[in-house]
């Protein structure tokens, strides 16, 4: 009993310190990054800011949830972090500004890694390959002598939908001859076609995809982009400085890919879709990344 008497002062301290320990890991835990690098307010959740109107990435499904590729994945990040996660519903053209002002820890859309957008934002790519084409899509047959975004110079009122915020709009208001019509939604863009409110639609090749084998009426001319314009594949956005969230997700992704959560999830999403494909690069990219030389498939706005 002496023994266990003179045991007892080092006993306490060892609780005390490993209850220390605790604390302190708890703490940073919930306040690696959001408490030094501005985040969200809570420190319970991981936010993510999403545009639910381009299929598979995030839509609405009947039932009103927001479901698909980018939410499962998110989801599985938010857990591998120890946090829930919470969707924020942003239009596509404000994702860089909320992220930018701290409304979100972090954006997820299909949004195509660019040398631009490098410099707005850390990118961690997830998904997809390089692209180097978009798609025009028509209702039906395209006008006589269309086959490209230049020979829409040689039609009068020429006219091209496009959603707005996206890499399309910026590539498209370079034809001065063409009259850009914005849509809010990819649903917009095939509204607009249909109803002859535009000429065609400029869209990424999941899009055309999509809308070709759901509706047979749809042909479609693939345009080449200019190089400044190459997508290097799809990126979840980080703000810029934010190094702590950077890393962590970075190195979550790179676990995802190595114990199969990302293929399965890429086949449950994308199954039957041509640009389904795992992602090429295994760490952020920056400005000065060397561009991916692989075959294109992947577009994302």
């Amino acid at each position: 009993m002496a023994d266990l008497g003179l045991l007892i002062p080092f006993i306490i301290v060892g609780i005390g310190a490993t209850g220390l320990a605790a604390l302190v890991y708890c703490y940073y835990r919930r306040c690696r990054w959001h408490g030094w690098q501005g985040g969200t307010a809570s420190r319970e959740k991981l936010v993510v800011g999403m545009h639910p109107a381009y299929k598979p990435y995030e839509f609405v499904s009947e039932g009103a949830d927001v479901i698909g590729f980018d939410v499962d994945f998110a989801r599985d990040i938010a857990r591998r972090l120890g946090f829930k996660l919470s969707l924020k519903t942003v239009p596509f053209h404000e994702l860089s500004a909320r992220l930018e002002s701290s409304d979100v820890d972090m954006i997820m859309s299909g949004i195509g890694i660019t040398e631009k957008r490098l410099k707005m934002m850390e990118m961690v790519p997830y998904h997809g390959r390089p692209v180097r084409t978009l798609s025009l899509v028509f209702w039906g047959e395209p006008p006589a002598g269309v086959t490209s975004l230049e020979t829409f110079e040689s039609l009068p009122g020429a006219t091209v939908s496009v959603q707005v915020g996206t890499l399309q709009e910026e590539i498209l208001r370079r034809y001065l001859f063409i009259e850009p019509r914005l849509a809010c939604t990819a649903d917009g863009l095939l509204t607009d076609i249909r109803h002859g409110e535009a000429h065609a639609a400029l869209v990424t090749h999941t899009q055309s995809y999509r809308l070709r084998s759901e509706y047979p009426k749809i042909k479609v001319i693939d345009v080449e982009m200019d190089k400044r314009d190459w997508v290097l594949g799809d990126g979840i956005g980080i703000r810029k400085g934010n190094t702590a969230l950077l890393r962590e997700v970075s190195h979550i992704v790179k676990h995802m890919r190595e114990d199969g959560t990302a293929s399965r999830l890429q086949i449950r999403w994308f199954s039957g879709v041509e640009s389904a494909r795992p992602p090429i690069p295994t760490t952020p990219l920056t400005p000065t990344s060397p561009p991916l030389n692989q075959p294109e498939q992947m577009s994302a706005p």
